[in-house]
């Protein structure tokens, strides 16, 4: 609360005969902490006046002293936050907001001094540093205008009011004016919105000032008082917890099933916590596993037995990828309140990944409590599951488990059952000689079981060892190790090193390189992982990995075409099979080198002609030379040849042309 009270001046009362009456204005002031002053006043003279006679003859009037009454006019006025701790002091403090939501603050402007008063409100929404509030994260948008309602000091509503005053309407939030006769108050009202990229918890905080006319005109101490409001998003606060009764299945029985039981609190411990309206909690299970009994044989319960908190529950099938929906919808959770759900799921062993599933129950919530609706990707504001949070400070620290590890949790369960899987099958090229490195094929092991896998082998068949096309350099990198160079054994055999643990994977690189292959030649080369024997469990079966190479560089053509007028154009298509001349005409002579690497170009590329082939029986026409870069260059006699080409990757061509003529003919 901002509160001013003006203290009056004390009046001088010394009355006479109340006959003579004047009256001077003034002004007279003193302040106090906390209120302003009496400001501005007025001044009664009175004076008394006799008449006699003497000796019946009249004298003159006789005036007698004047006496004076100082009567003080006061300018006074409170301004309360009514949202507050109280109702009458200069805050409304931690105001429920949401993001991109509106939050409505309430004030009570009162004129409590004796004059006619009009004052000035404006809003500010800044995140002020000097606001004692403290904790501003963020800054309001859009204030509206400032409603206002007039009432008597009773409370009842205001009929006699100031000129031009209304008694409800509405004033700018920045610069609008209200006017009061005493005793009246006005309750104000305006909106403020909070961005949307605010999280829980975080605080806003502006002011509402308000400006006596008066007490600036008259000079008082304090002529504006201050107001802070502040809005803090508060939304709900969800613990989420999936536990199982088992975290180890063997899925060699018959019928494997587990038991899982969901809770979702809405977690008080948070300042910010909310009630939450409209939630919808979903569990959409792992590939494998259905409801055993269908909804019907769903459990939910509520810490709080005289909520409807949510609908019957529904099971519905994944659009996406064919996995089984459990969904509640329309819960409503106060602040503390926790939903406990059971259900047993069946397990099909042929379906499910037998490395162990762990299976996240999701809540999702809106700001403004309207329903989800489920399905794959619900749309919503809030979306928490184990781990996750959206936004960031919807959820806090917690210990659903009352073991001190906090955090939403869910349970994973591991099957018996060894897999292997080796990926990476795919292809490349190399020129005819490659560099020392060449090509390098990675492939990926994954334990996709639940037990470790340890005496792991391969082999590399290498199908030719004459074609030039040479496998070497093969590596083992373990997840999160070191890398080591293996050498196979007389049969060709390589033992991987350690064991790789259930989840994890490792990789076999080696390299195959080229030397002076023949373009268009390939060969595939069939990786193989070979799991260890143990004793009570079933040996993996793995499919083998196959990396191909194939040769490719440039190819080059060398076509002709007749010029008879030798004017150095070409009379019909260029083509490689013979031509038929006579002395004196023209031959034009075309090389094209064509690149037939997919993904690499080549570069300085020089397509060169020996002048020796022809020169005897024909002679270089002058100025007929030229390439694709426009670069070319011929030594009379002796060669032409084109500038150093680049040639794009995947088909990519560059030639070289020049005209002969042949000899024999003027």
């Amino acid at each position: 609360m901002k509160k001013f009270n003006f203290n009056p001046n004390v009046l001088t009362a010394g009355v006479a005969l109340a006959l003579g009456l004047g009256i001077a204005t003034g002004v007279s002031a003193s302040t106090s902490s906390g209120s302003a002053s009496p400001s501005g006043g007025v001044q009664i003279s009175n004076t008394a006046t006799a008449e006699y006679s003497v000796d019946g003859v009249a004298q003159p009037t006789v005036t007698s002293n004047a006496v004076i009454v100082n009567v003080s006019e006061i300018g006074s006025f409170t301004l309360y936050g009514t949202q507050g701790t109280s109702s009458t002091d200069d805050k409304n403090e931690s105001q429920a907001a949401i993001p991109g939501g509106t939050t409505t603050f309430t004030n009570r402007l009162t004129n409590t001094g004796n004059v006619t008063d009009t004052y000035t409100l404006n809003l500010t929404t800044n995140n002020d540093a000097s606001i004692a509030t403290g904790n501003q994260d963020y800054q309001f948008t859009s204030p509206t205008a400032i409603t206002y309602a007039i009432y008597n000091t009773d409370g009842s509503v205001a009929t006699t009011l100031a000129s031009s005053q209304t008694q409800t309407g509405t004033v700018n939030s920045t610069g609008g004016t209200i006017k009061l006769l005493p005793g009246q108050y006005a309750d104000l009202t305006y909106n403020v919105t909070s961005p949307t990229t605010v999280t829980g918890g975080q605080s806003g905080v502006g002011t509402l000032t308000a400006t006596s006319s008066y007490i600036t005109t008259t000079g008082g101490a304090t002529a504006t008082l201050v107001n802070e409001n502040q809005a803090i998003i508060k939304l709900p606060v969800f613990a989420i917890q999936k536990t199982a009764a088992s975290t180890s299945i063997d899925l060699n029985t018959t019928s494997p099933t587990v038991d899982y039981t969901i809770t979702v609190k809405n977690d008080g411990s948070a300042t910010y916590a909310a009630d939450a309206v409209g939630v919808l909690i979903q569990d959409k299970l792992p590939t494998g596993l259905t409801v055993s009994g269908g909804a019907s044989a769903i459990t939910v319960t509520s810490t709080d037995s005289t909520t409807t908190n949510g609908t019957t529950p529904t099971l519905t099938t994944s659009a996406v990828d064919g996995r089984q929906i459990i969904a509640i919808n329309g819960v409503a959770l106060k602040v503390n309140e926790t939903m406990t759900i059971t259900f047993t799921a069946a397990i099909d062993k042929t379906k499910v990944n037998k490395a162990g599933v762990t299976n996240t129950a999701e809540v999702y919530d809106n700001y403004n409590d309207t329903a989800v609706t489920p399905g794959d990707n619900p749309t919503s504001d809030i979306k928490d599951s184990s781990g996750t949070s959206n936004p960031t400070d919807a959820k806090v620290p917690n210990d659903p488990t009352g073991t001190g590890a906090g955090g939403d949790t869910s349970t994973p369960i591991t099957f018996s059952d060894r897999s292997l899987t080796l990926t990476g099958s795919t292809s490349a090229e190399l020129p005819p000689t490659s560099t020392s490195t060449g090509v390098t094929y990675t492939q990926t092991i994954t334990n996709t079981g639940n037990n470790p896998e340890t005496g792991l082998t391969f082999t590399i068949s290498n199908p030719s060892t004459t074609d030039n096309i040479t496998p070497r350099n093969v590596i083992y990198t373990p997840q999160g190790g070191t890398a080591v160079t293996l050498t196979p054994d007389a049969n060709g055999v390589y033992t991987i090193p350690g064991s790789i643990g259930s989840g994890q994977t490792g990789t076999i690189t080696y390299d195959v390189v080229t030397t002076g292959a023949t373009i268009g030649t390939s060969e595939t080369n069939t990786i193989t992982l070979i799991p260890a024997a143990v004793t009570g469990t079933t040996k993996p079966t793995v499919t083998p990995v196959t990396n191909t190479t194939t040769v490719r560089g440039m190819t080059l053509v060398k076509e002709q075409a007749l010029d008879a007028t030798c004017d150095k154009t070409p009379d019909t298509a260029f083509a490689q099979t013979p031509v038929t001349a006579t002395p004196g005409q023209c031959i034009v002579y075309k090389i094209t080198a064509t690149n037939t690497m997919t993904t690499k170009q080549l570069t300085n590329v020089v397509i060169s002609d020996t002048a020796s082939q022809w020169n005897t029986k024909a002679t270089y026409v002058a100025g007929s030379i030229f390439d694709s870069a426009n670069g070319a260059t011929v030594v009379p006699g002796t060669t032409a040849q084109s500038s150093s080409l680049t040639l794009a990757a995947n088909g990519g061509t560059g030639y070289l042309q020049f005209v002969v003529k042949i000899n024999g003919a003027n």
